[in-house]
C-alpha cells in the first residue's frame, strides 16, 4: 500500500497545479478583455469630462460627433466582452447596452446622440449609461 502514495501524491500535486493553472489563465483572459473594454470607451468618458469642465459652448469639445464616430467601436468591445459576463449578469449588462443605444435612436445609422444638446444634463446621463456598461468590468488588483 505504501508503494502508491509516491503515485497519489504526484497525481493530486497534478491536479492542484493545473486547476491553479486554468484558475490563473482565466483570470488573466478576464482582465485583458476588461481592459480592452474598458479602453474603447475611455475617449467618450475622456470627451464628456472635456465638454463638462469646458464652461463655454464657443469650440466645445464634440461629444456627439465622438459617440456617433466611436459606436461600432463600442459595440465591438460589447460584443467581444459579452462572453466574460457571468450568466447572472448577463441580462442586466444587456439591458444596460440597451439603454446606453437607445441615446441614439439609429444606432448604426450615424443620428445625433441625445449629447447633441451638450448640457450639463445630457453629459451627466451619457456617463452615467457609459459607467453603468463599465461596471460590469471590474478589475481586481488582488492576485486571488
Amino acid at each position: 500500500m505504501t508503494q502508491y502514495i509516491p503515485a497519489i501524491v504526484t497525481i493530486i500535486t497534478a491536479l492542484i497545479g493545473g486547476g491553479l493553472l486554468l484558475y490563473v489563465h482565466k483570470r488573466n483572459a478576464y482582465r485583458t478583455a476588461a481592459t480592452s473594454f474598458r479602453a474603447a470607451f475611455a475617449p467618450a468618458l475622456a470627451r464628456i469630462e472635456a465638454a463638462r469642465l469646458h464652461n463655454s459652448t464657443h469650440d466645445a469639445p464634440d461629444v456627439s460627433g465622438l459617440l456617433n464616430s466611436n459606436f461600432e467601436v463600442m459595440a465591438a468591445a460589447v460584443a467581444n466582452f459579452s462572453p466574460f459576463v457571468a450568466g447572472k449578469e448577463k441580462k442586466a449588462f444587456d439591458e444596460a447596452w440597451h439603454e446606453y443605444k437607445e441615446l441614439n435612436p439609429t444606432s448604426y445609422g450615424g443620428a445625433m446622440f441625445f449629447a447633441g444638446y451638450e448640457n450639463k444634463d445630457s453629459l451627466m446621463v451619457i456617463e452615467k449609461k457609459l459607467n453603468a456598461i463599465l461596471a460590469f468590468a471590474k478589475i481586481s488588483t488582488r492576485f486571488f
